[in-house]
């Protein structure tokens, strides 16, 4: 090996060294935004209209989205019933009463 190769080599090295110092120490992108993750709570119920088939609700806490699902456990296969922002209700609710 001569002087020139092993100088290229070295440069390299520092080069790849600093690059894996410089990962290492930047968070990851999804640490920066603060969003943070969403909780869910999930409600089932029965369903009496119809057999081996269960009503679950999934309403997210922080922007307040309730989606009804259908639970049929006979083919294991859910279907959308609908969904609505409960925190509107709310609000409308209170505003009514307050008149």
């Amino acid at each position: 090996m001569n002087k020139r190769s092993l100088g290229a080599l070295i440069a390299l090295n520092i080069v790849l060294l600093a690059a894996v110092v410089l990962l290492a120490l930047t968070p990851p992108q999804a640490a920066a935004q603060g969003g943070g993750r969403s909780q869910y709570v999930l409600i089932p119920a029965d369903n009496p209209a119809r057999n081996n088939t269960q009503v679950v609700y999934i309403l997210e806490l922080r922007s307040g989205k309730l989606l009804a699902t259908l639970f049929n456990s006979a083919d294991k296969t859910f279907q959308v019933l609908g969904g609505r922002v409960i925190t509107n209700d709310i609000q409308a609710a209170a505003g009514a009463g307050g008149r």
